[in-house]
């Protein structure tokens, strides 16, 4: 990721003169505000538009690469910067958690993949809430950053999670927790994103924010839809005269997202967390022959005839540290939870993690947002339905 820092926040030791300054935002079409702007012109650009010596642009040159550049650390160093900073943050489910070795860790990101009213944004929602609180209350103590591409965040859904999951602290009948919950919904920060490039756009300014507001979480709901609705939406003349082309820019636009929130978790020390969808297709059947060739057969569409993936394909896989995926049953699950959670069973699965085994945990959505479900003493006796299989990372 090219660094998009502003130089008038260049440390002491580095900083440029105002002068400097004021000269690098006259260079045409909206001036040289950041590194990236500088960088990306050449000495030749800069000297011709911006009134600078040849000398002077090779020094503000060699100032700006030594402050983006990054440093050499130690193993000791990385263990004490540990030790000082909580590595996980919570999933909302408790034995999740435990089997994550503590939750959704820091410096690196984290997938929420499911398909549709499984809950990915219900997850999103009560981490926020969570994530303003104290560190003592097992929040963060700082605030979050909700990238909203279909426009599913709901903010009176969000002062009831707060307000129900911890009616002491959030409770709107009290001025405390009429302060609390003020508090609370000024720290969400909401970026919303309606095409891939504003995507980028708003990945590219998120430094400047997480300095400026303390941003301890990313939130980013979802990463599938905006390219699945763009690609989609494709006529088929557009497919047939720029698949390669199409198909190829996406593929650049996903490394560099993926590059960008990397590099975000990675730098600031903190946990970044995406949503994606699931696509199904059909799976031929694999049989023997006499003469042991394995042939394809595709049968009617059934449970065992298909399965789901998450969209981007294994490319975008590959860059996510941890994966988590969602299940939805389809005939429920009887005689499990209380109250709302009764018929609104649901299942997580470690799909993918460096530090923990595959596991499954079940949960469920009611007004504390997701809750988690014992269902080791309650399903001994009881069948589940059935659900939709995940198999890995197939192709979109």
């Amino acid at each position: 990721m090219t660094s998009n820092r502003r130089l008038a926040r260049m440390p002491p030791h580095l900083a440029l003169t105002a002068g400097q300054l004021a000269k690098l935002a006259l260079y045409p079409n909206g001036g040289i505000r950041t590194t990236k702007e500088l960088l990306e012109k050449s000495k030749i650009e800069l000297v011709e538009n911006c009134d600078l010596d040849g000398e002077v642009v090779e020094d503000i040159k060699r100032k700006v690469s030594r402050w983006i550049v990054p440093k050499s650390v130690t193993v000791l160093s990385l263990l004490s910067s540990i030790s000082f900073t909580p590595p996980f943050f919570t999933t909302c489910i408790p034995h999740l958690d435990a089997a994550l070795n503590g939750g959704i860790p820091f410096s690196s990101v984290t997938e929420i993949v499911g398909p549709s009213r499984s809950g990915k944004t219900q997850f999103c929602m009560t981490m926020s809430v969570i994530a303003t609180m104290p560190c003592e209350k097992g929040g963060l103590g700082g605030s979050v950053c909700f990238i909203d591409t279909e426009g599913t965040l709901d903010v009176d859904r969000l002062v009831e999670i707060a307000s129900n999951r911890f009616p002491d602290y959030f409770n709107p009948l009290t001025p405390e927790g009429k302060s609390n919950l003020l508090r609370m919904t000024q720290n969400v920060h909401i970026m919303n994103a309606k095409s891939t490039q504003e995507v980028l756009q708003s990945l590219e300014g998120l430094q400047e924010l997480i300095i400026t507001h303390k941003i301890r979480l990313v939130l980013f709901d979802s990463v599938g839809y905006i390219v699945r609705k763009e690609f989609n939406n494709m006529t088929n003349e557009m497919k047939d005269r720029y698949s390669s082309p199409s198909l190829m820019g996406r593929s650049d636009m996903l490394i560099r997202e993926s590059a960008m929130l990397k590099f975000l978790a990675e730098s600031f020390r903190m946990a970044v967390v995406v949503t994606n969808q699931v696509i199904r297709y059909s799976r031929p059947n694999m049989i023997s022959t006499s003469s042991n060739v394995r042939k394809r057969v595709c049968t009617r569409e059934t449970n065992n005839s298909y399965h789901v993936t998450s969209v981007l394909g294994s490319g975008w896989a590959h860059s996510i540290t941890t994966q988590l995926t969602l299940e939805c049953f389809d005939n429920g699950v009887s005689g499990i939870g209380q109250g709302d959670a009764t018929n609104n069973a649901k299942r997580v699965k470690i799909t993918k993690s460096p530090i923990a085994p595959r596991k499954s945990f079940y949960y469920a959505i009611d007004k504390c947002g997701i809750v988690e479900i014992d269902m080791e003493t309650n399903m001994r006796n009881n069948e589940v339905g059935s659900v939709v299989n995940y198999e890995g990372n197939g192709p979109f």
